[in-house]
């Protein structure tokens, strides 16, 4: 149809204004075809999107809690195990616990027993030591006390003598005449 037009347009039979504004026409219906042909294709285009987003929206939901259902089951069978297992533990510990507690229990009353026999080694030897003591100053107190005696015997000797030797010279001096 193109072909047509152009050729009618070429024979001179329309004048320069009428092909001007036929031309001007046609450029404003192409314009206007183009411009419907973009919507068109942008519609159809932004409905395809729409639809393909919803498509890999429910795919994606269905992937999500597929994997979330499978975790879930998974996280539901650990939880099971792991229960099972501390029932396992506990049965396989309780034994253990028991002969344990028996040999810390042993072992308390035997360091409880040598620490009541030190208690009363330490007695006996405070004891022990103490009568050393006792004895010993009492001794040295005697001894003392006997020191102590023949000093004063000492003394009183040393001054009667001193007494004796004075009045002897005093009596020297009376017979030599010297006072």
């Amino acid at each position: 149809m193109l072909d047509v037009i152009k050729q009618l347009l070429d024979k001179d039979l329309v004048t320069e204004d009428t092909r001007a504004a036929i031309q001007e026409a046609w450029d404003v219906k192409l314009a206007e075809v183009k411009e419907e042909a973009k919507t068109e294709v942008r519609e159809e285009f932004a409905s395809r999107y729409e639809h393909d987003k919803s498509v890999m929206v429910e795919a994606t939901d269905r992937l999500v809690n597929e994997a979330l259902q499978k975790e879930i089951a998974e996280f539901v069978e650990d939880k099971k195990q792991l229960a099972a297992q501390r029932v396992m533990y506990k049965r396989g510990v309780k034994p253990h616990m028991e002969t344990l507690q028996k040999f810390v229990t042993r072992q308390l009353a035997t360091e409880m027993a040598e620490l009541q026999a030190d208690r009363k080694s330490m007695a006996e030897q405070i004891k022990t030591l103490e009568a050393f003591v006792t004895s010993t100053l009492a001794k040295e107190l005697n001894e003392f006390e006997a020191d102590k005696r023949s000093v004063v015997e000492t003394r009183v000797k040393l001054v009667k003598e001193a007494k004796e030797q004075d009045a002897d010279m005093v009596n020297i001096r009376k017979l030599a005449g010297i006072n």
